[in-house]
Formats: C-alpha cells, sequence, structure tokens
C-alpha cells in the first residue's frame, strides 16, 4: 500500500514537472514571436516619412499584423486628425497585477514571488507602444516606445526597475524636458536631439519605481539617414540572460548621446 502510494506521488511530481517545463516552454516561444513581430514593427516605422508617407497604406499594414492589438480614432484619410496605435504587452496578464497597481506593502509582498515566477518562466516583461498621427492622409507625427522590466540593483527598492526607450518624430519639433541639454543639442545637430537620465515614474504603471530612459527626438527636416540610424530600436537583448540596458535598446542614440556628452559647452548668444 505505501509503494503504491510513493509511485502515485512520483508520477504526480513528474506530471507537476513536465507540465511546468511544458508552459515555460510555450510562454517563451510565444514572447519570442511577439518580439520578433515587434522588431519588425518598429523597423518599419522609422522608415515611414514624416509629410510623404501614406497613412491609409500603413493602417492597412497594421490591422493585417496586429489584429486586436491595433486601436485607431477617426478616418485614415480624413482632413482633420487621426490616430493609430500598437499597444503590446507581454506576458499580458503580467503587467496589470504585478506592475500597474499602487499595491499596499501587504499585497507586494505576497505577490513577489507570484510576479517573480511568472517572470522566470515567460521571460522579460515587454510593452511596446507604436503610434502614428495624421491629416489629409499624410503622416505628421510618429511614435516608438518600448518598456523593459529589469531587476533594481539597490536591494532597498520595493519594486523593479523601468528601461523606457522612446523615439519620436513631428512636423513641429518636440518640447524637451531638459531644455539646457535640448539647446547644446541644437547647436551641434539641430534637426534631431537625444537624452538620457533616470527619474521616478508617477502614474499608476509601475507607480514610484525607477526608470531609466533614452529619448530620441526630431523634427521634419531629421534626414532619412539620421532617422533610421539613431531612432534603431535593438531587441535582442531580450533572448539574452542579463537584463537590457538604454544602450541595448537603442545603441546608436546611445552612442551619439556619449559623443555629445563629450563636446565642449557651447557658448548661447
Amino acid at each position: 500500500m505505501q509503494q503504491r502510494i510513493y509511485r502515485s506521488l512520483l508520477v504526480i511530481v513528474a506530471m507537476c514537472f513536465v507540465g511546468v517545463i511544458a508552459s515555460a516552454a510555450w510562454l517563451r516561444i510565444r514572447q519570442h514571436e511577439i518580439r520578433v513581430h515587434a522588431q519588425r514593427t518598429l523597423n518599419d516605422i522609422q522608415k515611414v516619412e514624416i509629410g510623404t508617407s501614406h497613412v491609409c497604406e500603413i493602417f492597412s499594414e497594421w490591422q493585417k499584423q496586429w489584429g486586436t492589438r491595433l486601436s485607431w480614432n477617426g478616418a485614415c484619410d480624413s482632413p482633420d486628425s487621426f490616430q493609430m496605435e500598437i499597444n503590446v504587452r507581454t506576458p499580458q496578464y503580467l503587467w496589470s497585477t504585478c506592475f500597474e497597481s499602487n499595491m499596499a506593502e501587504e499585497r507586494y509582498l505576497f505577490l513577489r514571488p507570484i510576479c517573480a515566477s511568472y517572470r522566470g518562466l515567460s521571460g522579460t516583461p515587454l510593452a511596446l507602444i507604436a503610434r502614428i498621427n495624421g491629416a489629409n492622409g499624410i503622416v505628421t507625427r510618429k511614435v516608438s516606445q518600448v518598456f523593459i522590466v529589469v531587476p533594481d540593483e539597490d536591494p532597498a527598492e520595493r519594486a523593479p526597475a523601468l528601461v523606457v526607450a522612446s523615439a519620436f518624430t513631428d512636423v513641429r519639433f518636440p518640447t524637451a524636458k531638459n531644455r539646457q541639454l535640448a539647446l547644446q543639442q541644437q547647436m551641434l545637430h539641430p534637426s534631431y536631439r537625444v537624452l538620457v537620465g533616470n527619474s521616478r515614474l508617477n502614474s499608476d504603471y509601475m507607480a514610484g519605481a525607477k526608470v531609466f530612459y533614452i529619448e530620441a527626438e526630431a523634427g521634419a527636416d531629421v534626414t532619412k539617414a539620421d532617422s533610421e540610424k539613431l531612432f534603431r530600436f535593438d531587441l535582442s537583448c531580450l533572448t539574452g540572460w542579463r537584463p537590457c540596458s538604454r544602450r541595448d535598446l537603442m545603441p546608436a542614440a546611445y552612442q551619439q548621446f556619449e559623443t555629445d556628452t563629450r563636446q565642449p559647452p557651447v557658448q548661447h548668444s
């Protein structure tokens, strides 16, 4: 009798082990597919030209590629403003539970091991936002943003950290957060700027967590070569063993920022 119980327990343990392995494999394959898809979209959006690319053509392609993950407001050929947005969060069930609510300390301590286990099975959490605005059927603005959750090196931090990489191109040059640095870069390269820094999130999205950001911003007169090089995203680090960094996500933009900061200060008149 005891031997039969022992064998039954071994079978249950073995089935649980196989189930966990199978679930992890399925989750990681699914995550990999989404990341490959996201990388393709990020590459394509950087080829979109402000003032010349046709919104309806891009809209049709995005509908085929992203389906229900694509939302829009208005008609693509409307003379008024039109906006379409891809919003992907993967693993999708993890974000709302672990990152988007300002959880009480007691609740967080309870959910932390569950969230960590889920991340371990599914891989690095990723959020992608790709947005295009248009008027009269022509693109007037494009935005690409990637959000990556990474471990915070400070053990005193309650929540993980967030790496945010963003690329903005607009018919009007976007307003800079750091005016002094923006003026410095305007003298070096008037058609674009790259900002790197740290801050704290003040929103429902991982409220209070550290955020490490890199932003590449440009006006409509940026050259195609500069746009495609500096605003290029690289998601290959998501399949690696170490956490991604700002340098990994936007390597050319980060290198440009380092080059700019080595330049002597420009005297403004």
